[in-house]
């Protein structure tokens, strides 16, 4: 009968616990990483909200303009005036842009 000896039991022991700490690790590593990419998910969801929501309040504040120099009668408005009611139009028609590409992409 052979008797291993100390030093191939060392051996094996140490083998066996070197493979289980590099497999814990990286499981530990895998669920870390994970972690980390539903964060960057949630935070590009996030900022997509926030830009949606400035996108629909500047909307609104362009709309509101417009709608306050559209009651000036066309023969009282200033030069200037008319150049901000055509400069919010632009505006507004590049947001709404905006907001209905970003719609069309979240329903794809």
């Amino acid at each position: 009968m052979v008797i291993p000896s100390v030093l191939n039991i060392k051996t094996i022991i140490g083998v066996i616990v070197f493979t289980g700490a590099s497999i814990s690790a990286g499981l530990f590593a895998d669920d870390r990483y994970a972690k980390t990419e539903d964060l960057q998910k949630y935070m590009i969801f996030s900022s997509h909200q926030m830009a949606q929501a400035a996108n629909i309040l500047r909307k609104q504040m362009l709309e509101d303009k417009i709608f306050e120099l559209d009651l000036i009668p066309d023969n009282q408005k200033t030069d200037v005036q008319r150049a901000m009611v055509n400069r919010n139009r632009t505006q507004l028609q590049d947001i709404q842009a905006q907001i209905t590409s970003e719609s069309t992409k979240r329903t794809q």
